[in-house]
């Protein structure tokens, strides 16, 4: 299941083997709550030996990533901080989420 927010904003949340297992949250301008734009977090919601991790990257160009957050290494539950930086205005982003273990992930 996932949220997005006029195209540019977006939580998917994140199951493994049936049960929540967290969220990664992109997050492109600033909102009424405080978070910052150009913004990407992870959160891990469950102590199940999973990590959560997010990337964002240039649409064009898997290998230009512009964002990385994981929650790797990391007691649950654990929301890493918002990985920021300023981005150009109109840039198109792919984002890749992943739950598992550091050498068995599976991609949403």
């Amino acid at each position: 299941m996932s949220h997005y927010d006029n195209n540019k904003s977006a939580t998917v949340y994140l199951y493994a083997d049936g049960d929540y297992a967290g969220y990664v949250n992109w997050n492109a301008d600033p909102d009424s709550f405080g978070n910052p734009g150009d913004a990407l977090r992870a959160h891990d919601g469950t102590a199940d030996g999973y990590g959560v991790r997010g990337v964002t990257y240039d649409a064009f160009d898997r290998f230009v990533v512009e964002r990385k957050v994981s929650t790797y290494g990391h007691s649950s539950p654990y929301t890493t901080s918002w990985n920021t930086g300023n981005l150009t205005e109109g840039s198109v982003l792919g984002l890749e989420v992943c739950v598992g273990t550091t050498s068995n992930l599976v991609r949403a």
